[in-house]
């Protein structure tokens, strides 16, 4: 049986989480431990999720993705505060693309050194959402996916 682990925010409405629940629900349970790692357990579409994953428990560094800087800082979480004020900053000077888009990349970048490893090893671990940090530096996989384009070319 191959382990494996996937990954993405939470389960809020949109297309990404819709395709998220297809895939669980059409996995091969008798050849795969499928571990599912949402950053947050919110989300409507919660109640959607299969009983056959296992759902990974909530990290609390993890979910402070999903929470805006004020919530971060009163939390406790600091030094991610601190990197979300700054990602925000010197995001706000890169006029090349969306403020947004590159906010998120630098705070997951920046962030990596305080977020905590997985230490379970899989035989594949998917980022299923970008930023693909979570699985490019804190799972231990022999195989490492990122969105639906490198599985289907395989």
């Amino acid at each position: 049986m191959k382990n494996v682990l996937i990954s993405s925010f939470d389960m809020e409405v949109g297309g990404v989480e819709r395709s998220l629940i297809s895939l669980l629900n059409n996995f091969d349970y008798e050849e795969h431990q499928v571990d599912l790692m949402l950053y947050s357990h919110t989300g409507d579409f919660m109640n959607l999720l299969p009983n056959k994953p296992s759902l990974l428990n909530e990290s609390k560094k993890y979910k402070t993705f999903r929470m805006s800087i004020g919530q971060v800082l009163k939390k406790g979480n600091i030094p991610i505060g601190l990197i979300r004020i700054f990602s925000k900053y010197k995001a706000s000077f890169d006029k090349s693309t969306e403020n947004g888009f590159k906010q998120m990349q630098y705070m997951w970048k920046y962030s990596l050194p305080f977020l905590p490893k997985l230490e379970k090893e899989y035989d594949v671990a998917i980022s299923y959402l970008w930023p693909h940090y979570f699985v490019a530096e804190k799972v231990k996989a022999r195989k490492k996916l990122h969105g639906f384009t490198q599985i289907f070319q395989q």
